[in-house]
Parts: structure tokens; sequence; C-alpha cells
């Protein structure tokens, strides 16, 4: 395999919505969502496009012109809160199962992470599941090799009542 990044653009809103499908289907976010075109719209309009236009990093794996994987990231955050450091927000990030344990996940996450650099990003935030111990597993290689600090600073949790 190939494999090359790509970075995602307002014309490639069908190639995006797939995704948030596939990771809905794939139970990636922290709410137990139904995988229909209300919620693929929804996450796509309220967080996808925003990032889209202020030309956050949205990124693509592909193997050739296949489409296999996408990592998202928004620095929106910044114009709805007074922070104290400019913070970027992971949003989610999918690779279809057949191309899993490649190093895909890593090489977007950095292709992300050296955009986020260039325009002033200190720090990035987001959510990994317990259950997902190999994407735990790849944030951990990443900071070690970015050489960036990486905390756990909270853990969600559910009651089922």
């Amino acid at each position: 395999m190939n494999a090359w990044t790509k970075r995602a653009r307002l014309e490639d809103e069908e190639e995006v919505k797939y995704f948030i499908s596939k990771a809905i289907s794939s139970n990636c976010f922290q709410h137990d969502l139904v995988n229909n075109q209300k919620n693929i719209d929804f996450i796509y309009n309220t967080d996808i496009r925003p990032a889209l236009v202020n030309d956050d990093p949205i990124i693509f794996a592909m193997n050739r012109s296949e489409y296999i994987g996408i990592s998202c990231t928004t620095t929106c955050v910044n114009a709805l809160y007074d922070l104290n450091h400019v913070t970027a927000v992971g949003l989610f990030t999918y690779v279809d199962p057949e191309y899993r344990k490649q190093g895909l996940a890593y090489m977007m996450h950095k292709h992300c992470f050296n955009l986020l650099k260039q325009i002033g990003v200190e720090r990035v935030i987001g959510e990994i599941l317990n259950s997902n111990q190999e994407s735990i597993n790849s944030c951990n290689f990443l900071s070690k090799n970015l050489q960036a600090n990486y905390n756990i600073y909270s853990s969600k949790y559910e009651c089922r009542i």
C-alpha cells in the first residue's frame, strides 16, 4: 500500500459524510448515535463544515484514489471562548477496518499536528473511548514522537437507568 494524506475541502462533502456515517456505525462518538441522515447532516453542518470554512485540518488518508480514512480537527472553539491557550479540538478519526494497524491514523494525526502548529495552536484536546485501546496507544505513540506533553484530565461516565 502506498498511502498518503490529502486535505479535505468543501467540495468533499460527500466523502466526509460517508466517513461520518462509518464513524457513527463504529461507535466512534461519545453519544449512542443512530446512523441516520439527520445525525450525519448535523455533525457535518455544526462541526465539520465550519472547520472547513475556517481552513482547519480535516485530513483524508488515501490509497491511490480511494478514500480510506479521515481525521478531523477544529480551532473554532477559540472564536467561541476566551481560552488561556490557542486550542484545537479533535472531532473524530476513522480508518476503514481493512486498513487499520498500518499507521494511517498516526499519519493523519501527524499531518494535522504539523498544520496546527504552523497556525499557532498550543494544545489539542479530544476524547478517546476507554474501550478503544488502539487509539489510546496511537495517541501515546504520537505524543512521544512529537515530544508533546500528553495528559489525561478526565473520564466521562455513563449511568444507564
